[in-house]
């Protein structure tokens, strides 16, 4: 599905989307039975997981009687925030092979490496092919010599795989909504919060093209860091032989952005500046992670990267050559590169075999998908089914990387979507179970959004969404964890009782659901409201234990010093 931004820099000239037919979906083939045992390569990953984790466990809950409960749990609160109920999975579970406690064991993976389900049902657990840092760190598959926190990242979105929950993610969520637009970031407002009453998205998506028609949306980026989320952008390019649109094929644009071809001139020089402005984000003095998801929906016929326009051989080569110039030549250091073709299902061998760029070249396996509302369900569990089923065997992270109704959720009437059709498709199915994160589109007008504020037929739905404990938002208490635990975001660097206060917190019984904690819970949640603040803008300050965990309001925001 084609989404163009060329300019935007006015609330009026929004992106021109246009929903292309949808074919009746694939019957879900029933998926092969898997080896219940891995080979000796993954054994050996198992060994140093399992490895990394106790270092990290060590370094975060090693503070006396406060350790002596167990590890810190992905499930568990900090502050009397959002927190998963029940059997969630814990990180002990996405370790496997740590030494656990007998009650870990039981909730924890099974010898066979499979995953208890919250529904029952048994997951395979997603072990890593990366290689692992001497910091017990994953190092991306494209760059040795990514930055901390881009390891991190990484390493955290793994922990995520494993477990019942996905990242939420919104498209230009600080940018626009449905009835504002802040060009320059001054306003802190977002249509997610405006919906929930105070959520944020856990990831945040912006267009790069952007940055070469002179906007900036640096002030926009740190604020959603800040607040806890992860930062990923898309790049709708321009064609670099003639500077036509991302849709225009004239030129044989593919092929001329390589060394010796009629667009090389333009393309390295956009690469420069976008090379630069990835440079340029950082949070306290360190860069921040981007997924960087280029030449997106390859499979489809709409770019000039695309099915129609391109010969894989060119794209496997562009992928390449842009990756390697970002890296070598101009120095970034500080992106996760996402593969994301588009509907997979309808073309898979296309999409994993016949344009795959390559195991080194990608970091997180992804896809695109739009359909008809009543078509939606049947063709994402399809392509998550299969493109989960190929991140298993190659140990990458999975995600979707954009995602929706086309043309919007707004003529939706179903009150359920966002349970129903949405969030219980993925964390209902042992193989969809894997995915970290999921992103859908901007919020553009009233006639046209993907997130639904009140008033809005599906805004009941997302509000259940937002609680539920299968979803994780920024300020979500289960992230932040992860966070502390591998030295990234806001959340990497907090003073030792806090951490303290949070492993307290997490040694109490799980909530039973945000407001309905038991008295150990209520108790946890005092102590870590009364410890010294969690030091980042989705955090409340001390003693304000009702929104412990939160996130802020929209208000004004001031960001730290780069």
């Amino acid at each position: 599905m084609a989404f163009e931004a060329l300019g935007m820099a006015t609330k009026g000239h929004m992106y021109g989307a246009t929903a292309a037919d949808e074919s009746a979906p694939l019957t879900a083939e029933s998926q092969s039975a898997r080896d219940s045992r891995a080979d000796d390569a993954q054994v050996e990953r198992m060994q140093a997981q399992k490895r990394r984790y106790s270092r990290m466990q060590m370094a975060v809950a090693g503070f006396g009687a406060l350790a002596v409960a167990g590890t810190v749990a992905l499930s568990g609160s900090a502050a009397g925030g959002r927190v998963a109920s029940g059997g969630a999975t814990t990180l002990e579970e996405s370790a496997r092979g740590v030494p656990q406690t007998p009650d870990a064991q039981d909730a924890g993976a099974s010898d066979n490496g499979m995953i208890a389900m919250d529904n029952g049902m048994q997951a395979e657990t997603l072990v890593p092919q990366y290689k692992v840092g001497d910091d017990g760190l994953y190092i991306p598959s494209s760059d040795p010599n990514a930055t901390q926190a881009t390891r991190a990242l990484l390493t955290a979105l793994v922990d995520v795989g494993n477990t019942d929950s996905l990242m939420f993610g919104h498209e230009n969520t600080n940018i626009e909504g449905q009835y504002f637009w802040d060009e320059y970031g001054t306003l802190g407002h977002s249509d997610v919060t405006n919906a929930t009453g105070g959520g944020f998205p856990a990831v945040v998506g912006y267009n790069v093209e952007q940055i070469l028609y002179g906007q900036n949306w640096t002030q926009q980026v740190r604020e959603a860091y800040a607040r806890g989320s992860v930062i990923t952008f898309f790049w709708s390019a321009s064609n670099p032989v003639n500077g036509g649109s991302s849709l225009s094929c004239k030129g044989h644009p593919m092929k001329n952005l390589l060394p010796g071809g009629t667009g090389n001139g333009n393309w390295t020089a956009y690469l420069d500046t976008i090379g630069a402005f990835f440079k340029e984000l950082k949070y306290e003095g360190d860069h921040i992670p981007v997924i960087f998801r280029m030449f997106h929906e390859c499979t489809g016929s709409w770019y000039w990267w695309g099915s129609e326009c391109a010969h894989p051989s060119e794209y496997i080569d562009a992928w390449s050559y842009t990756q390697s110039y970002l890296r070598d030549v101009v120095g970034v250091h500080n992106l996760l590169y996402i593969y994301a073709p588009s509907k997979p299902s309808d073309t898979f061998i296309d999409s994993f075999d016949t344009w795959w760029p390559g195991d080194d070249k990608v970091d997180i396996i992804g896809w695109d998908r739009y359909s008809k509302e009543t078509l939606y369900p049947t063709n994402v569990l399809s392509d998550c089914q299969n493109v989960s089923t190929l991140a298993l065997k190659k140990g990458k992270v999975l995600a979707l990387g954009e995602t929706g109704i086309a043309d919007g959720i707004q003529g939706v009437t179903n009150s359920t979507w966002w349970m129903h059709d949405f969030v219980n498709t993925f964390m209902n199915d042992p193989l969809c179970s894997k995915i970290s994160y999921a992103l859908t589109f901007a919020n553009e007008s009233p006639d046209r959004y993907w997130v639904p504020l009140k008033g809005n037929p599906t805004h009941p739905s997302f509000v259940e969404f937002y609680q539920s404990d299968k979803s994780i938002f920024a300020g979500d208490d289960r992230w932040t964890t992860l966070m502390r635990l591998y030295a990234f975001g806001p959340q990497g660097n907090v003073p030792d009782d806090d951490v303290a206060a949070a492993a307290a917190a997490d040694a109490a019984d799980d909530f039973n659901g945000p407001g309905m904690g038991q008295d150990d819970d209520v108790a946890a949640a005092e102590a870590a409201a009364n410890a010294d603040d969690f030091n980042g803008p989705s955090m409340v300050t001390d003693g304000d234990d009702k929104l412990a965990g939160k996130a802020m309001p929209p208000s004004a925001f001031n960001p730290p010093s780069p």
